[in-house]
């Protein structure tokens, strides 16, 4: 074996890329492909909130979904409609101007489109939003389909996928890796891919594994399919707080133009909203350090659904009452706060 790779979507990407060099290539899944936050997430490609080398590798990583999808003969969810960031009310006017203005001088394609133009792309919106940022850059992809579209381009590279195979141990030797250990025995190869997320933690034979990497939680809520209505991903306001680098210096700013009734110290509101190629909408959710468990909590369900329901009245009322799927949380691998 000359490569192996384990974990998360990124994995499944090295496998592809390696297998199609000619490179023999195994991919390591502890449990099922996308099993982790590779799936349980809400499948934005969000270019809004990048800038200068993070733009870059943005960028970078649209190009290549689109050529991927390209290749696969759109064999993936990938919807290439921009995304939104919403103006809330009268006071937020001017921060949001200023942040298009902003981010068009760092390049992005961007502007602003008034409340006519943003019921076009969100019908449904609470008729006290004004307008919105619009970032034609911005796409979403339905992760578990990119999974398994990466998955199966690599197995016809010639790369095997092992499910149900949990690495026990990174093998090295003079301070270079050989190989990895798992519950079948030992494989053998000059490079390991380790792209675990919030599994990264991993006993190698010098050592314990760390990486600079913390995982936060995520929490979602997915309902039934419904009727098409969202053209386009989307953020309320209070993400400008999480890009707080991005708006701090802007002559508008300030923290009280943000609703933060769901907001709690310690975390951020990241106030996502899309809508998959199957009709079913994901909503989200706090983020927050809550140690390594896989369940929401009542609170933070609770407080997804209250902060929709502002921004989204109609919606809730004539569609999607009674209609939850089940919530779920998801792991963000994030650098340590300094």
């Amino acid at each position: 074996m000359q490569s192996l790779s384990a974990g998360a979507l990124s994995a499944r990407a090295a496998a592809r890329a390696l297998a199609s060099e000619g490179l023999d290539v195994a991919l390591f899944e502890r449990n099922r492909l996308g099993f982790g936050a590779s799936s349980r997430n809400i499948g934005f490609v969000f270019l809004h909130g990048r800038k200068g080398v993070s733009l870059d590798i943005a960028r970078r990583n649209r190009l290549l979904l689109d050529n991927f999808h390209d290749e696969m003969g759109g064999d993936f969810e990938y919807r290439r409609n921009g995304g939104l960031v919403l103006c809330e009310s009268q006071g937020q006017l001017s921060l949001i101007k200023e942040f298009v203005d902003a981010r068009r001088r760092d390049g992005l394609n961007i502007e602003f489109i008034d409340r006519q133009s943003l019921l076009e792309l969100a019908p449904d919106v609470d008729e006290n939003v004004v307008g919105a940022s619009f970032c034609s850059e911005d796409a979403q992809i339905g992760t578990a389909t990119v999974v398994r579209a990466l998955a199966g381009s690599a197995v016809r590279s010639g790369a095997t996928v092992l499910e149900g195979y949990e690495v026990l141990e990174i093998l090295t030797a003079g301070g270079r890796v050989t190989g990895i250990s798992t519950h079948a025995g030992r494989f053998d190869a000059p490079i390991v891919v380790w792209a675990t997320g919030p599994w990264h933690r991993m006993a190698t034979s010098s050592g314990p594994l760390e990486l600079p990497v913390k995982s936060m939680r995520n929490q979602l809520i997915a309902t039934t399919p419904q009727l098409p209505r969202l053209k386009c991903v989307l953020y309320g306001a209070i993400c400008l707080a999480a890009y707080t680098p991005l708006v701090k210096d802007l002559p508008s700013f300030s923290p009280d133009l943000f609703d933060r009734r769901e907001t709690k110290a310690g975390e951020c509101m990241m106030d996502a909203i899309s809508q998959r190629s199957d009709g079913s909408y994901v909503f989200g959710g706090p983020v927050d350090d809550a140690g390594f468990s896989w369940e929401p909590d009542v609170d933070g369900v609770g407080r997804i659904l209250r902060r929709f329901v502002r921004l989204f009245p109609g919606l809730f009322r004539e569609r999607i009452q009674g209609k939850l799927g089940r919530p779920h949380s998801l792991y963000l691998r994030q650098p340590p706060h300094h």
